[in-house]
């Protein structure tokens, strides 16, 4: 491995060969050939927006089978480009939401609402049964969310 690489490209190996290395001698061997990082950048697929860990109630409406359907969740990471969403009721992918976060507690005087509107684009079941895991990406950010977060440091 060459110390002039660029960092990802380090990472991603140092990835590969501690995740196959233990396979076998010829698997380790083959780590040390190079790689065509243009396959495998399809599976590391940079995030546009910086994530934050947020956990708030957030209350979801939708459209399912002809019906209004509304779920309470809580967000388990927020950004102005979306959120992932915990919650005990499965929504289908491709639906369209609309959701109220609110931000409450801590240095918060009084509770602040966040409305958006997205559509899910993944849902993965839980380890428990009636546990989804489900990510919603907004149709335009969230840029009231800003003035609710700490500065980055």
């Amino acid at each position: 491995m060459s110390s002039r690489a660029p960092p990802f490209v380090l990472y991603v190996m140092a990835t590969l060969r501690s995740s196959i290395g233990s396979v076998g001698s010829n698997s380790a061997r083959m780590m040390d050939k190079p790689w065509n990082l243009s396959v495998m950048s399809t599976h590391f697929k940079q995030r546009k927006y910086r994530r934050f860990n947020l956990h708030y109630p957030v209350l979801v409406r939708f459209q399912h089978c002809h019906l209004a359907a509304e779920i309470e969740t809580t967000s388990k990471n927020v950004s102005i480009g979306g959120l992932l969403l915990h919650a005990s009721s499965e929504i289908p992918q491709h639906t369209a939401v609309n959701f109220v976060m609110t931000i409450q507690g801590g240095s918060v005087v009084r509770p602040i609402r966040i409305t958006g509107e997205g559509k899910v684009v993944r849902v993965e079941r839980g380890s428990r049964e009636q546990e989804f895991a489900i990510a919603v990406q907004c149709l335009s950010p969230l840029t009231q969310i800003r003035q609710c977060l700490p500065a980055a440091s």
